[in-house]
């Protein structure tokens, strides 16, 4: 490995990018800070939809963020509620480490349960990162009606085995370093099956856009309709039909012959058991004889099984490599990605850093906990880097800091580590002694 760049394995990966609708004006719903009854220290913010009528049942999702922020596990999923006539629900104490999180997501569903307008047969867990983690357990455990996972999930026979029957709708960024938990290849076994999906999308590891979750929802809304658990109520299926006609029709312009493969997959399973899902299917099947279809795959496959090889690579060079050994690689990696045209090596080489970044606050994190300072410092040499404005570098450094009993340089690292966007009172309080983190929380 020494004598050998790892980048030199990267090749070209096309992008699935998925499909947007046009955004439908209309008016916006209403925003609530409510308290778990049975547990006063779980708050929550719920989202009531345009034109909520207490005396009619909605549809529920709830919704996690990794960071514990109920309005962020939300925010994006509020114009899909306005339109299709869905409750959101995000918690603020469930978060990446929460201990009896099953738990308390249960105690969260009874209260909305209790107090507003529910259709226990259209319950929905959502979430992102550690978030997604947790409401893919939940939701599977307690055979919600489906899951909306973005930034991580569960791959299609790993589901298959719970025996549970559910809708799963999987969203992650073709740079995100959690790309490859729910990736696969068109014309493999995951495009046959009618309730289970991966969309993409040209972006890192965060929450999708407003645009993309308004989709999701929109697909388990028709599903509701099609497998008559509730009737037409906001949106008619005949217009749903049309949009997502329009949008086979405009990406089939533009000869992108893998991107109309995944809008004729995704059609097929909005509207399966219905005349227009066989017939979205059947296309499917015609394009598997496209000559420029399959090399298309071929080059897919080979990239996906490279990526493999890179992140073996670089989990092998987190411990034998030299700090000079990893500078040599992120400028190769950094000239590379500037240099290239092709937006599919680009979306490859962003998640080779970021699977990086991912490995390195593992790394740290353990050092950390171990007071390991001289192993402490390599990650964070490495971690910084590659992810040189991530809040966790700094932080970390604060503790390192802490741990040398170098004053100035811990109230200089958090600091930065607040500029950038650190909030995690949770762990400050847990890693630092209590009076250090509440000066380091005043410091804020």
């Amino acid at each position: 490995m020494r004598n050998h760049r790892i980048l030199a394995v990267l090749i070209s990966i096309l992008t699935l990018a998925s499909c947007s609708g046009k955004q439908i004006s209309q008016a916006k719903g209403n925003q609530k800070h409510e308290i778990v009854l049975s547990e006063p220290t779980h708050s929550y913010e719920i989202y009531l939809p345009a034109g909520f009528d207490s005396t009619k049942t909605y549809p529920v999702i709830f919704s996690f963020d990794s960071h514990g922020s109920g309005s962020t596990a939300i925010a994006g999923f509020k114009q899909g509620a306005d339109i299709y006539g869905f409750i959101i629900v995000g918690s603020n104490l469930i978060r990446n480490g929460i201990p009896e999180y099953e738990k308390r997501i249960s105690a969260l569903v009874s209260d909305v349960k209790n107090r507003f307008s529910v259709d226990n047969k259209a319950l929905y867990t959502a979430g992102f990162s550690g978030g997604a983690r947790m409401a893919n357990y939940f939701g599977l455990q307690n055979q919600f009606t489906g899951i909306i996972s973005c930034g991580a999930g569960f791959r299609q026979k790993d589901i298959q085995s719970t025996g549970v029957d559910i809708y799963i709708y999987n969203i992650a960024g073709t740079r995100d370093c959690n790309y490859g938990e729910t990736a696969y290849l068109p014309s493999s076994p995951e495009c046959l099956d009618e309730k289970y999906i991966s969309i993409n999308f040209t972006g890192i590891h965060e929450w999708p856009s407003t645009t993309i979750l308004t989709e999701a929802i929109k697909f388990m809304y028709a599903r509701l309709i099609i497998d008559k658990v509730r009737d037409e109520n906001n949106v008619s299926l005949s217009s749903i039909i049309n949009d997502e006609k329009q949008k086979i029709d405009s990406i089939t312009k533009t000869g992108n012959k893998l991107a109309l493969y995944k809008a004729l997959e995704k059609a097929s399973k909005i509207f399966a058991g219905k005349n227009e899902g066989k017939d979205y299917a059947d296309q499917m099947s015609a394009m598997d004889k496209d000559a420029a279809f399959i090399e298309s795959l071929n080059t897919m496959q080979q990239a996906l099984q490279m990526e493999t090889m890179l992140d073996q690579g670089y989990i092998k060079a987190m411990t034998e490599e030299s700090l000079t050994w990893w500078k040599t690689e992120f400028k190769a990696l950094n000239d590379s990605t500037q240099a290239s045209k092709k937006g599919d090596m680009i979306d490859m080489m962003f998640r080779a850093k970021a699977y990086i970044g991912m490995v390195c606050f593992s790394y740290t994190s353990s050092a950390a906990k171990k007071k390991d300072i001289p192993q402490l410092e390599k990650m964070l040499s490495i971690y910084e880097m590659v992810e040189p404005k991530n809040p966790d570098v700094f932080y970390y450094k604060a503790y390192s800091s802490f741990l040398k009993n170098e004053k100035d340089s811990l109230w200089g690292n958090m600091k930065k580590a607040y500029e950038l966007g650190f909030e995690d009172s949770v762990r400050l309080q847990s890693d630092f002694p209590a009076e250090i983190a509440a000066q380091l929380q005043q410091k804020r």
